[in-house]
């Protein structure tokens, strides 16, 4: 029986068309991301989480977007649960700002300024920094200056991680502070933010009573391109302990990229998680691959210390593993949780 056109068009439309039950990865996405988004509106972070394995268990494929609203509600609950560890708190809310949480500013701006001169205050006023609030630029440098304020490290941390060249000066006056913590850190940020003018104040730390201010002090003068701390920095350089050649060469200007990832090879192996995650560090900005290869091996470790450092890593990361970042987002420590989140976050953008 001859069938006629229109029936055979019927019939190759039913034979050829895809299943009705069948999505796009597109439609897929954004069923489970309601779904998700819904049992956290809920509270019912268990939920979210089942509903995102179910889906890469289903589409063999990781999705950090996805992930974000857990990871937001997860760095929402450290921010309101982690008030006995203001910098953890302070941490958490300063990744929920970074991405779009007016609220998260909000109360880092009242953690500044409800307890001046405190190192609360601090720890806020550094996040609210590293967000681009030139107000808390400046009560940073007040906080420098002041008598009021014993234990000045935080601040020092603070203005040295701001990146700011502008307030670096505020640094100087703490290299004599009476804390070797806070002269560290301001040595550290001297270098860092490359403030030659504080050179021969510097100088003088070569002479410290702490060995660590010494050799935060030489290195620092080799960064700045003097030559004053050059016999400790060769010391370092020639020293049987590798995480000690690796910051000397970090330190010297004229080193090549090359040599750098070379010393920074050699700690891959070691056996301290710590140096390892040294390595990776160094790693990440010239071949990332490598860096996650040994964040991975440090993200197994028990030491909790150490999935931290692993976790702070893959934050950073350029190209993450979403998979792990999944894994760490739940870890029993909350400082792990929060980087695992600040990763996720940071790769669904990237996507």
């Amino acid at each position: 029986m001859k069938l006629p056109v229109c029936s055979l068009v019927v019939l190759l439309t039913l034979v050829l068309a895809p299943p009705a039950a069948a999505q796009t990865p597109q439609a897929e996405d954004a069923s489970v991301r309601a779904a998700i988004q819904e049992a956290v509106s809920a509270g019912d972070t268990r939920r979210a989480y089942a509903a995102y394995d179910q889906f890469v268990a289903a589409s063999r494929r990781q999705n950090a977007a996805l992930l974000g609203p857990i990871a937001v509600e997860e760095l929402r609950a450290i921010a309101r649960y982690a008030s006995d560890d203001p910098r953890l708190q302070a941490e958490a809310l300063e990744r929920l700002a970074r991405h779009g949480d007016t609220q998260a500013f909000g109360d880092l701006q009242r953690m500044a300024t409800a307890r001046p001169n405190t190192p609360v205050a601090a720890l806020a006023d550094g996040a609210l920094a590293r967000l681009g609030d030139t107000a808390a630029l400046s009560r940073l440098a007040a906080m420098a200056a002041s008598k009021a304020m014993p234990d000045k490290s935080n601040v020092a941390e603070a203005l040295r991680r701001s990146g700011s060249r502008e307030y670096a000066s505020a640094l100087v006056p703490l290299l004599s502070d009476p804390e070797y913590p806070t002269r560290i850190q301001a040595v550290q940020g001297l270098a860092e933010l490359d403030y030659a003018a504080a050179i021969p104040e510097i100088r003088a730390l070569l002479r410290d009573e702490e060995p660590q201010v010494r050799s935060n002090a030489a290195l620092a003068l080799k960064r700045l391109g003097d030559t004053g701390g050059d016999e400790q920095v060769g010391a370092m350089s020639r020293s049987g302990v590798a995480s000690a050649r690796l910051e000397a060469l970090q330190a010297d200007p004229s080193a090549s990229r090359a040599e750098i990832e070379a010393a920074a090879r050699q700690l891959a192996a070691d056996p301290d998680p710590f140096t390892r995650a040294r390595a990776a560090e160094a790693l990440a900005s010239d071949d990332p691959a490598a860096a996650l290869t040994i964040i991975r091996r440090v993200a197994e470790e028990q030491d909790s210390t150490a999935r931290r450092l692993a976790a702070r890593g893959l934050e950073s990361l350029k190209d993450s593993d979403v998979s792990l970042l999944r894994r760490l987002i739940e870890d029993q420590n909350g400082w792990v949780r929060m980087y695992a989140a600040g990763g996720i976050l940071n790769a669904g953008r990237q996507k």
